[in-house]
């Protein structure tokens, strides 16, 4: 099951959805992507490569 989840989140990362898609998706590419893009700024900060306003 976890397999299934890292598999959704890397297509997630590689895909452009368009405005259907996400409509059709119920949400859950959306939080998809909202997911990978706070797993990468999570990196981001790790390695000190994110400026804090």
């Amino acid at each position: 099951m976890k397999d299934d989840r890292l598999s959704t989140l890397a297509y997630a990362t590689v895909t452009k959805p368009t405005l259907e898609e996400y409509q059709d998706s119920r949400g859950s590419l959306q939080a998809d992507l909202i997911k990978v893009i706070q797993l990468g700024i999570l990196k981001l900060r790790e390695r000190g490569e994110l400026q804090e306003p």
